[in-house]
């Protein structure tokens, strides 16, 4: 094999790495930025979780666990399906108190992904909201109480053998020591084990399993891969760059420039057709007929937290889309820029000698 034909074949195989390297990394870098800009800071976590009223709705989530905390307790039940009940706690645990909670925790989750602590440092106290819950309630039944008849003897014989319930007993014994019925609704709801047991939610404070390992602990990584991500774009901006480079000083320079811009269109075309197709695969699964958006249909919270789910992988998509337009933008411009001003100037700086020499 002669010398020539050694440079052939080297050069064609510098070609081929250098554009594979450069519509990798053109891919690597749409993605990677992408999962940043959505992901990278909790800012854009919050605003879904809020805007699709992932708070309000989640009040009746405390409310059915509530509910479960008093049917499986002993003594009186709790009538949790009172209205007045039902504002009580909606009162006390309020979608703003949910709000401050839930970005408290997602904070402290990203100052731990950061680095800037050793643990998720979110300390929430539900410990007044609890409190505030269970005097409403407590007021709530001693007033219902109070505003009730004198029980008849029949009515007396009727209750006989029953536990008196302070929001459906029809009417009240004479003698019913009313503070004392109410201590006894407090008493049940505050050692409730069932009902917000842990009043200061903590990373410390979740549950751990046998071997003394919470959620966070099982994540001891994510930090540093978290850290990772974020450089991971830069890397490839780089690798990107200097293969362009590459493919210029390889071929022939106008060659190489052309292969650089078709290179932006080929990568934008495949990136907006996987954008949409995920688009569709994202939409399709978390409707209330898809895969996901099925099995998440229970309760207004769900549905709620699968639209802030939706909002997020949206923006995610609508990235994708950007970088989409920037590439193919950006290869468009180059190869318009070969076919006018390189193929413009390049004539004047070759035919100037002959002018100066017709000159002379």
């Amino acid at each position: 094999m002669s010398y020539n034909t050694l440079m052939n074949v080297a050069q064609r195989l510098l070609v081929w790495l250098c554009s594979g390297l450069l519509k990798l990394s053109l891919f690597s870098v749409a993605l990677s930025l992408a999962v940043l800009a959505v992901f990278g800071t909790p800012t854009n976590i919050k605003n879904a979780l809020k805007n699709s009223n992932v708070y309000g709705t989640a009040v009746d989530e405390v409310l059915n666990q509530a509910k479960k905390g008093a049917e499986n307790s002993t003594g009186t039940e709790l009538s949790i399906d009172n209205p007045v009940v039902q504002q009580a706690a909606k009162s006390a645990f309020s979608p703003a108190f949910l709000e401050t909670s839930s970005e408290q925790i997602i904070g402290g989750t990203y100052n731990w992904l950061d680095g800037k602590s050793a643990q998720p440092d979110f300390q929430v106290d539900i410990g007044p909201a609890k409190q505030a819950f269970i005097d409403s309630v407590v007021d709530a039944a001693g007033k219902r109480v109070s505003g009730l008849p004198v029980c008849t003897k029949a009515q007396l014989l009727a209750l006989q053998g029953t536990t008196i319930d302070a929001f459906t007993i029809p009417c009240r014994p004479a003698g019913l020591d009313i503070a004392a019925e109410q201590q006894k609704i407090r008493t049940q709801m505050t050692n409730n084990k069932d009902f917000l047991p842990q009043t200061v939610l903590s990373a410390q404070s979740l549950p751990k399993d046998s071997e003394g390992q919470n959620s966070f602990d099982k994540l001891n990584q994510a930090p540093k891969a978290y850290r990772l991500s974020k450089s991971t774009p830069w890397v490839f901006t780089m690798l990107a760059l200097l293969s362009g480079l590459g493919l210029v000083f390889v071929q022939a320079r106008r060659k190489g420039i052309r292969s650089v811009g078709v290179s932006l269109i080929t990568v934008g075309a495949t990136l907006g057709l996987i954008a949409f197709l995920l688009g569709w695969l994202l939409r399709r699964s978390l409707s209330s007929t898809g895969s996901i958006g099925k099995t998440l249909q229970a309760s207004e919270f769900q549905k709620s937290f699968l639209a802030a789910t939706d909002s997020l992988l949206g923006q995610y998509v609508g990235k994708l889309l950007l970088f989409t337009i920037g590439y193919i933008v950006s290869g468009i411009a180059i190869l318009v820029a070969l076919r006018f001003i390189w193929k413009s100037t390049k004539p004047m700086t070759e035919a100037q000698p002959t002018t100066q020499n017709n000159a002379q």
